[in-house]
């Protein structure tokens, strides 16, 4: 009886154990996906009753890893790895030769909690990363509309300026036709006066 309380309480150590290093590992995010996959595949056979013969593999968006040896067989647990639509993976753990049946075949119900603890926090892990690819994404996009947006403006600031400068060069041309229009009128009128004054003095002098 002491044995066997002795061992269950080793198991549930192993298991936060477990847990606690996933979690670490979750925290890191300067790693890629798969490096971090990895990492908690690795960490999954020393979790389970039977390390020896455990394997471990880890799917999520066309991404997956697997524990040294790794092979598939008719022993196995898995949990879903549904993050949202169209992102979906699975962690599956395998037993490589046959144990003694337990709860869920040779697997205990702790181990179908533990399976379903590390799948709910990567599925966390997944939706933080998502959504941070999703805000770098939105702001790279903003990025790309603000330069289109401000080329668009320098180049519509450049065809003004070239529209001020030619309104500026037909503006000085029309007051320089309109100075020679008054130049022509005022000597018009000056030589009509001439005319007048001329025909005057004809005229007295007949």
């Amino acid at each position: 009886m002491k044995d066997d309380v002795l061992h269950k309480l080793q198991e549930r150590v192993k298991e936060l154990t477990a847990l606690h290093k996933t979690a670490r590992v979750l925290q890191d995010l300067s790693r890629p996906p798969v490096a971090v996959l990895q990492r908690v595949a690795d960490l999954i056979p020393s979790a389970w009753q039977y390390p020896e013969v455990t394997a471990a593999r880890i799917r999520f968006d066309g991404i997956g890893v697997t524990t040294d040896g790794f092979r598939e067989t008719v022993w196995r647990q898995s949990a879903a790895l549904t993050v949202r639509a169209g992102h979906t993976g699975q962690v599956e753990v395998f037993y490589l030769e046959e144990r003694p049946p337990a709860d869920e075949g040779p697997f205990l119900k702790e181990e179908r909690d533990l399976i379903e603890s590390l799948a709910e926090m990567l599925r966390s892990y997944f939706r933080h990363s998502l959504a941070d690819e999703a805000l770098k994404k939105a702001h790279a996009d903003l990025e790309k509309v603000v330069a289109a947006r401000t080329e668009e403006l320098r180049e519509t600031n450049a065809a003004l300026r070239t529209q001020i400068s030619e309104y500026g060069r037909a503006r000085r041309k029309i007051e320089l036709h309109q100075k020679q229009l008054r130049q022509l009128a005022l000597e018009l009128s000056l030589a009509e006066e001439r005319e007048r004054k001329e025909s005057r003095r004809t005229s007295t002098t007949t």
